[in-house]
């Protein structure tokens, strides 16, 4: 199976973050909000919206072992 563009493209963002700092995979953070964006979220509040109540779908392409993060984890990893 062909793995999905945006699980690749999100797979390509380099994560510079601190390792202690990583509690989300820096491709979920990025999957998680390019997939909400196409779907209409246009706030960090809104991205953490959607990824709660897609968590079912989101999980057939990648491992939420942490859950879903928070806005603010968006707002950080997204606006660096």
């Amino acid at each position: 199976m062909e793995e999905n563009k945006l699980l690749t493209f999100a797979r390509s963002i380099p994560d510079i973050r601190m390792d202690m700092k990583k509690l989300h995979l820096a491709e979920n953070v990025v999957f998680i909000a390019l997939v909400a964006v196409i779907c209409g979220a246009g706030t960090w509040e809104g991205i953490t919206v959607f990824g709660r109540s897609k968590k079912n779908f989101l999980v057939r392409f990648i491992k939420l072992e942490n859950g879903i993060p928070s806005q603010d984890t968006f707002n950080r990893f997204l606006t660096v």
